[in-house]
């Protein structure tokens, strides 16, 4: 654990103790989420032995570690003193331990060129839509396997997709859309134009391709909508852009630090040097008895 982790659990862990100065210890286990990034858990424990044989491995103030595992030395508003224990990860002094040397990530174009040249349909209603990756966005009706109608919503622009990445601000070409928060509200995105012309409008059609994170093994066509005349958004959703960190969705794993009252631990060291001296006085006692 770096110095940087000790710092921020022990913060968490004296802000916990002095929220809780004001009640009562309870009796067992309890946990309470202090933090998200990164995900802590405190929990204290009364004087189980177990627990207080764990904290009190580690003697005196400050932090210590084993090899394995890192105590802290805590003390409440109200004076009571604590040992906690924290998880147990692997200990360093830079916070980006582990890191040098990585490759960057592949960037969400890269991730994306796993679709290669595959086409993708939805059927809603009346019509079919085609989407053949980075190539063109069609809308076509079939009777009897026979095309009846056919529309051209757009073909792949780079131009026209790098204006619209410039005005979209995002890095590395990832947007986020408006009406939704999280990961799962990020997109990057394809423009298509010259699509058939409209007759409503006499422009042509064109269509904006956003490629979202989906949690399923396939990719596929989520919805069409049409927020303007002959203008589409289409968003398809695919695993691939999961691997990029703006996309991550995994939740990070908790991590528990487990506190035991001293008072607890120094009862538990008392029980471990009054037992031998009593099983030394019971073993004394029996020889008397085996020579009579």
């Amino acid at each position: 654990m770096s110095r940087l982790a000790v710092a921020v659990a022990s913060w968490i862990v004296a802000s916990f103790l002095n929220a809780r100065s004001s009640q009562a210890l309870p009796s067992g286990d309890f946990g309470l989420d202090l933090a998200s990034e990164p995900k802590y858990v405190v929990g204290i424990s009364t004087a189980t032995r177990s627990a207080a044989m764990q904290s009190q491995s580690q003697a005196g103030g400050g932090v210590h570690h084993d090899g394995r595992h890192q105590t802290v030395s805590m003390t409440n508003a109200h004076g009571q003193k604590f040992k906690c224990v924290l998880p147990d990860v692997p200990l360093g002094d830079d916070p980006s331990d582990g890191d040098e040397g990585a490759s960057p990530p592949a960037s969400p174009d890269d991730l994306l060129s796993a679709l290669g040249e595959q086409c993708f349909y939805r059927v809603e209603g009346w019509w079919t839509y085609e989407y053949c990756h980075r190539k063109h966005v069609r809308q076509f009706h079939k009777d009897n396997e026979e095309v009846t109608a056919d529309f051209w919503l757009g073909k792949f622009d780079a131009g026209a997709t790098g204006t619209l990445r410039e005005q979209a601000g995002g890095v590395d070409a990832v947007s986020v859309e408006p009406s939704a928060s999280g990961p799962s509200s990020k997109y990057v995105a394809l423009v298509f134009t010259g699509g058939t012309v409209c007759d409503l409008t006499g422009d042509e059609r064109r269509v904006e391709v956003r490629f979202f994170c989906g949690q399923d093994e396939n990719t596929f066509i989520a919805n069409l909508k049409e927020p303007a005349t002959c203008k589409y958004t289409l968003q398809v959703n695919t695993p691939v852009l999961c691997r990029h960190p703006s996309f991550g969705v995994a939740e990070k794993p908790v991590k528990y630090i487990q506190c035991t009252e001293v008072a607890a631990t120094e009862a538990v060291e008392e029980e471990e040097r009054v037992l031998p001296a009593e099983q030394a006085v019971e073993k004394e006692e029996v020889e008397k008895h085996d020579e009579l």
